[in-house]
């Protein structure tokens, strides 16, 4: 009778425990309904990379979902520092106070800025047009916005098709490329002749690590190629491109300290007149 007793005991005591913890959760879950809710965070943008918002009333921190993890910051601030495609949307928090909804989610490409990669194409170009020479092995290519079938890698070169290209209208249209991890920004500016020209902004960087290549649509001139001090030693020229080897850029910078800025022409020629294109090569050494 005793060992009976004793467990209804314990099954009073443990029963009476869970009506407890029932309860508490209960009061607890009312209690936070009761709290009020801060207001959602407003004017979410983003400039240059740095994520920005207005400050919430009574809030002392916020949350930044950015591709799906949480960053806790104070400010109404937060610098990305690496390039990507973010997903991001933001909510406000406080002590004795419900977390706000979050703000509508907003998409931002941050990129690499490269000074070399901006370009020119012609609606009567009937080429592709190379972006990037570079060597990768297996490389993931994507042109943000554009259907990956245009866009390719192909013997050490990053293309896009000209049928593509020919979709586009006169101007300026800006892009985002994405090698693997890296996303850079890239401008193209379409437009509509039919006479030679660079396929390469006139203003270029000198990058120590690369040979210069400069490519052309010469619409059947023939080209020649000069410059200060340059000999037939100095560059490669083929149909569509000249590469003028980076020693000899590294050294007329060497030798001439004062100087900022390399000039090479190249020459369109046909029976009836002669076109000049000047590349200003300025001195950017990366080491």
């Amino acid at each position: 009778m005793n060992k009976m007793n004793m467990k209804l005991n314990r099954c009073f005591f443990s029963m009476k425990k869970i009506v407890s913890l029932v309860i508490l959760m209960v009061v607890l879950v009312g209690c936070q309904a009761e709290l009020p809710r801060l207001k959602t965070p407003q004017n979410l943008h983003i400039e240059n990379g740095l994520i920005q918002f207005s400050k919430v009333e009574n809030a002392t921190n916020y949350i930044i979902l950015m591709n799906g993890k949480e960053i806790p910051i104070t400010e109404t601030t937060y610098q990305l520092n690496d390039p990507g495609i973010y997903l991001i949307k933001v909510k406000a928090q406080a002590k004795g106070y419900q977390d706000s909804t979050y703000t509508k989610e907003i998409t931002y490409t941050f990129t690499y800025k490269n000074d070399n990669f901006s370009f020119t194409y012609s609606l009567k170009s009937d080429s592709d047009l190379p972006i990037f020479d570079i060597v990768l092995t297996n490389p993931k290519v994507e042109l943000d916005g554009v259907n990956q079938s245009y866009i390719y890698y192909s013997n050490n070169m990053i293309q896009i098709k000209k049928e593509f290209l020919h979709t586009l209208t006169v101007g300026k249209h800006d892009f985002a490329l994405k090698i693997n991890e890296s996303t850079f920004a890239i401008y193209i500016n379409i437009m509509d002749i039919e006479e030679p020209y660079l396929m390469i902004n006139n203003n270029y960087y000198f990058d120590s690590a690369h040979d210069i290549v400069v490519r052309f649509d010469s619409f059947g001139y023939q080209v020649y190629v000069s410059g200060n001090l340059l000999s037939e030693s100095d560059f490669i020229q083929t149909e569509n491109k000249v590469i003028l080897d980076k020693h000899f850029i590294e050294k007329y910078f060497e030798e001439n300290p004062h100087t900022s800025m390399y000039i090479l022409t190249i020459h369109f020629e046909n029976e009836e007149q002669t076109k000049l294109a000047r590349i200003w090569l300025h001195n950017k050494i990366s080491n």
